[in-house]
């Protein structure tokens, strides 16, 4: 996912993480990755899709636990977004996009 100021963000489903890169113009950056085990949160488990808001905010798909993680521009967990009942994610969120 890019956003308009260079910002790019990618799933890197085989280290567990979201990278976040900056491209001002010709040349990529690396910024940071985040999504790692936390005290409070279990990590990502394969994130596969990446999606922002007009807020800035980044949403993940996390298959492995079964759910959506939405990141502060920082790379902080905002909130994870389970399913349940009828819209319960049965092989993990397989498709991710964002309306704001």
């Amino acid at each position: 996912a890019v956003d308009p100021d260079g910002n790019v963000y990618v799933a890197d489903c085989g280290n567990n993480r979201i990278v976040h890169l900056f491209n001002p113009l010709k040349t990529v950056y690396w910024v940071k990755d985040f999504g790692a085990k936390s005290a409070t949160d279990p990590g990502l488990s394969g994130p596969a899709q990446v999606a922002l808001d007009a807020e800035g905010k980044i949403y993940a798909s996390d298959p492995g636990h079964g759910r959506i993680v939405v990141f502060k521009p920082s790379g902080e967990v905002c909130k994870a977004i389970l399913g349940s009942g009828e819209g319960a994610f049965k092989n993990g969120p397989t498709m991710l996009a964002v309306v704001s």
